[in-house]
């Protein structure tokens, strides 16, 4: 559904998607058990962040998150 100025259909967006989204738990089991990540703001934001980012810029977090978690693992 679609938002729009131009018609006066009052829905209410959150019960809807709410809905759709039961009905997709009980017939789709792929769609039962993928994580919902719509509840996490800061893994969407920085995601869509790092889409937008150059292929340099992209390298580079992904060499500063590889140097994290080594440094993580040797510790152990």
């Amino acid at each position: 559904m679609t938002i729009s100025s131009y018609l006066s259909i009052g829905y209410d967006t959150a019960d809807l998607c709410n809905y759709y989204d039961c009905i997709l738990r009980e017939i789709d089991e792929d769609y039962r058990k993928c994580y919902s990540f719509h509840k996490f703001f800061t893994v969407n934001f920085t995601m869509a962040k790092l889409i937008e980012m150059p292929k340099q810029g992209q390298n580079q977090v992904a060499l500063f998150l590889f140097n994290c978690i080594n440094t993580e693992l040797n510790k152990k």
